[in-house]
């Protein structure tokens, strides 16, 4: 009973751990879960700035082809040199030559931006597929999470019910041994009881024989004396019937002596085992651990001890039955 009830203990504590896994797996699939939305929010924005750049590529790649066409034309039909010494007038040529020179810059500069908003693009598109990777990574790792918490928790309900199913094999156990226990309280009662039912025929019998004696020391005193037989019958009968014995009064010298000499060591007796030992029940009525409403009344003190050990006397006494009940051979000692 006590290895299947620390085994109950044992499995609900494993149970209660499961318990405590499974509410920090599932604290960890949400915080993958807060991630994963986060990631999307970011995968919306980077889809965003990746369609933004996309159009300015295209705007810029359009603008610089229209350079590229207009400088053509502008090639074909003057000569950029030309074109600025045929100015009439000085300050004509010099705004030529400056459109000239800013024309050049902003074809340059369109190539520029075109080239650096590819750049950027490339850049986004790259980060793009990195969160994507790490939201796929996060995904598989919650469905991994969620897998291992499905098997965590069907484990857990098999526990509960191996549990539950042993509380009731407990229970019955405990019903059994109380059974057994109540056997045994009435076995060890009855043969208390004989003992001291034969205590009291002996002490009886001792005392008559000690009032007959006592008779017959008396009769023949009074014979020398020169009684008469008549006197002397009569005062046999006044004398042979013994007188009521008060409770107790049975007991002999001996086992008064053995009575207080126990007494007097109560608080000082070894326990009645060997060797290092654990306390299984107390004496009286207590409550089974582990289990709700299941009380037991014990009429003694049970000692578990190790492979090995041996019961002992831990009091002068008279071994006053041997028997076996129950599988189990009992000895019980009369200290007084």
């Amino acid at each position: 009973m006590d290895k299947t009830r620390k085994e109950v203990k044992t499995g609900q504590q494993n149970v209660d751990f499961l318990g405590l896994q499974i509410n920090n797996r599932l604290t960890h699939i949400h915080e993958l879960e807060k991630e994963l939305d986060n990631l999307e929010g970011e995968i919306t924005r980077l889809q965003g700035n990746i369609t933004e750049l996309d159009g300015e590529v295209r705007l810029r790649r359009q603008r610089l082809k229209a350079a590229v066409r207009n400088a053509r034309a502008l090639r074909v039909n003057h000569d950029p040199a030309v074109f600025v010494l045929s100015a009439k007038t000085f300050g004509q040529m010099y705004r030529r030559a400056r459109y000239a020179r800013e024309y050049v810059a902003y074809q340059q500069n369109l190539g520029g931006q075109l080239l650096q908003k590819q750049s950027e693009l490339l850049d986004a598109q790259s980060l793009l597929l990195e969160v994507k990777s790490q939201k796929s990574n996060v995904l598989h790792e919650v469905m991994m999470q969620r897998k291992s918490l499905g098997a965590q928790q069907v484990q857990e309900k098999k526990k509960v019910a191996g549990l539950k199913k042993q509380e009731s094999g407990l229970q019955d156990k405990v019903a059994e041994q109380q059974k057994r226990l109540k056997a045994l309280d009435k076995k060890i009662e009855e043969v208390i009881a004989y003992e001291i039912e034969q205590a009291r025929k002996k002490a009886e019998e001792e005392a008559r024989k000690k009032a007959a004696a006592e008779a017959e020391r008396k009769k023949k005193e009074a014979e020398k004396k020169g009684k008469s037989s008549g006197k002397a019958s009569k005062q046999k009968q006044s004398t042979t019937p013994a007188a009521p014995q008060k409770s107790g009064s049975w007991l002999t010298a001996e086992d008064k002596q053995i009575n207080g000499s126990f007494e007097q060591n109560k608080g000082r007796l070894p326990v009645p085992i060997t060797g290092q030992y654990m306390l299984g029940s107390r004496f009286g009525i207590y409550n089974v651990p582990g289990l709700t409403n299941v009380q037991l009344d014990n009429k003694g003190t049970n000692y578990i001890g190790r492979p090995g050990a041996r019961a002992r006397s831990i009091f002068d006494g008279v071994v006053t039955s041997v028997f076996e009940f129950g599988g189990l051979r009992h000895v019980l000692v009369r200290h007084g």
